[in-house]
């Protein structure tokens, strides 16, 4: 018979406390990151990892040539602010690198669950087509999780007159 689990892992509860301490750790040390609305994501211009040229180039050019920055750039809090975000693009990559491998993990062992759930509801409908006895029973609660739709009709009715 076929295994078709695909992870084969345990997380020990010491492990995940860990983990979860090390996010509220990291969520303290980044006390200063705010929360955008997804209109706010949408509708605030930004640097992405793609204008890495474009940030060297007004560097320089900032730097060679101090007397064309407007008075009211400062240039210090500029400088600060290209560090952190030298900072936080180098932690944002590790991040996504490390949430990728939880939501993949995460997937994969939800596939391997719903599997072996399968595997247990076709085992129970086939024993209740054979009358064993409480079958019947555990198909029909276990039915409800896997209720066929019904496809709608996707010929639209002419308008009535």
């Amino acid at each position: 018979m076929p295994d078709d689990n695909r992870i084969d892992a345990t997380l020990t509860p010491d492990a995940k406390r860990t983990i979860l301490e090390n996010f509220l750790d990291t969520r303290e040390m980044l006390s200063f990151a705010v929360n955008l609305t997804p209109r706010e994501r949408m509708t605030t211009p930004t640097l992405g990892t793609e204008r890495g040229a474009m940030v060297k180039s007004f560097e320089v050019s900032m730097r060679e040539h101090p007397e064309l920055v407007p008075r009211y750039v400062n240039t210090d809090r500029l400088a600060a602010d290209l560090a952190l975000w030298r900072d936080l693009l180098e932690i944002s990559a590790r991040a996504r690198e490390v949430c990728e491998l939880v939501e993949d993990t995460l997937h994969l062992t939800g596939n391997d669950v719903l599997t072996a759930f399968l595997g247990y509801y076709q085992s129970v409908r086939q024993a209740a087509r054979r009358n064993v006895p409480g079958a019947d029973t555990i198909a029909a609660d276990l039915s409800r999780f896997f209720a066929r739709r019904r496809r709608r009709d996707t010929a639209r009715k002419p308008p009535a007159p």
